[in-house]
């Protein structure tokens, strides 16, 4: 049975209470009137990962026939369009990616997706080939 990370995260916040949660990675400050969700960075990414691969299966996508090969948060200064809240995943289907290094990596079969941390706001960008 697959337990999803943010279930694992809402089963500590119900067991452990918060305080033991800070330890896994959700940072709970009572004294912080901001409606901003803080994750430690690792537990940032897990979450955007799982947010699109909930995204994935509303579009009749299995995110399981795909791998994950690329996650970035670009933070520029400067940049109108990057900000520190989102972050861009590349899928690639998996039948396309060879066993062993020695063949060829299939062409296309990427799905780029484009996920805002604090609205939570998820969106495929695009399709390879």
């Amino acid at each position: 049975m697959k337990v999803t990370k943010l279930f694992f995260i809402l089963i500590c916040i119900m067991l452990l209470g918060f305080s033991s949660c800070i330890h896994i990675g959700v940072n709970i400050n009572p004294s912080d009137s901001s409606d901003e969700l803080e994750l430690e960075p690792s537990a940032e990414c897990l979450y955007v990962i799982e947010l699109a691969d909930e995204h994935l299966t509303t579009l009749d996508i299995n995110p399981e026939d795909y791998k994950l090969i690329l996650i970035e948060n670009l933070v520029i200064k400067g940049k109108a369009d990057l900000d520190p809240d989102v972050w861009y995943l590349t899928y690639k289907l998996r039948s396309l990616i060879p066993d062993t290094n020695k063949e060829a990596i299939g062409a296309g079969g990427e799905i780029f997706v484009k996920v805002n941390f604090q609205t939570e706001k998820v969106e495929v960008t695009g399709y390879g080939e």
